[in-house]
């Protein structure tokens, strides 16, 4: 009657020890979640020098190039999370880079397609050159007239 997950296979044997075994593997109990958090604690700093050693570097550059410090916030953010259209914009997707060179834009309009999810959840917020972008969307296109 509450339990929304109710397969054809448990009707009328709720109080059978076949339902409650399938029931309790859906859920794992607490000593092994523990168990899990300090294995990963463990066993992560040993997967991050083996399996990624040799793109570290890349990773370091990528840290050092993309890093904005903001003093509002308290702390260093990711440039293409601040949605920077000017560094990063994409003219195919309706940004309009005002930097002499465009450092890097995303692939397929990423920033530009997040920058909308964002407005849609966020419709006071205002972002440097979300207006605009919005405008280079919803503008008629030359073509079409």
């Amino acid at each position: 009657e509450h339990t929304h997950y109710s397969p054809n296979s448990w009707k009328g044997k709720y109080h059978t020890r076949f339902v409650c075994d399938e029931f309790s593997a859906f859920y794992k109990l607490k000593v092994l979640l523990f168990v899990d958090e300090v294995l990963s604690i463990i066993v992560t700093p040993f997967v991050l020098m083996f399996s990624l050693a040799d793109s570290m570097g890349d990773f370091v550059e990528f840290v050092r190039t993309f890093t904005e410090e903001l003093d509002d916030v308290g702390g260093d953010v990711c440039s293409f999370a601040m949605f920077n259209f000017e560094r990063h914009g994409n003219p195919q997707f309706g940004a309009v880079p005002h930097s002499a060179g465009v450092a890097r834009t995303t692939r397929d309009g990423k920033m530009e397609k997040s920058f909308l999810s964002f407005k849609a959840n966020h419709p006071e917020s205002q972002v440097p050159g979300g207006e605009e972008l919005l405008h280079n969307i919803t503008k008629p296109s030359m073509a079409a007239s």
